[in-house]
């Protein structure tokens, strides 16, 4: 896990340095993607399946979301901090726990509320520090 976490947070380190240096999101994410792509033919090849889905619908618009998100992403990283941008990153399951009860009417314990205000404030003691050192268009 702390591989990983290393590895995600170099790469994290490396998308800023591209934006940084003006490359456009969309250069970023085929560059991201293209090198697993010829993978992923050969699994799937290797499987005898083919490149068509089952649900061709499904996966446009799984794609549609997948790419928007990516491209703000990448967007994100040019404008905060990396401390910025991987506090926000990490509070991604806070904020679909805050979504969820508007989004899909799930039901939420007094407990858990408690656990995501801790959360966000743990998130906001990172956050302003460095808010104060740099500006966010």
């Amino acid at each position: 896990m702390f591989a990983a976490c290393c590895a995600f947070t170099a790469m994290q380190a490396v998308v800023k340095l591209a934006r940084q240096g003006c490359m456009d999101p969309t250069e970023v994410m085929f560059y991201r993607t293209a090198p697993g792509l010829p993978l992923l033919w050969w699994i799937l090849r290797r499987r005898g399946q083919g490149l068509m889905p089952d649900r061709p619908k499904s996966l446009a618009v799984r794609s549609l979301f997948g790419s928007v998100a990516m491209s703000t992403n990448f967007t994100s990283m040019r404008w905060l901090s990396l401390v910025q941008f991987s506090t926000l990153n990490l509070m991604q399951p806070v904020f679909v726990a805050l979504a969820s009860p508007l989004i899909l009417g799930e039901l939420t314990s007094k407990t858990t509320w408690v656990a995501l205000a801790l959360a966000s404030s743990g998130a906001f003691v990172m956050l302003f520090p460095a808010l104060e050192a740099s500006h966010i268009p």
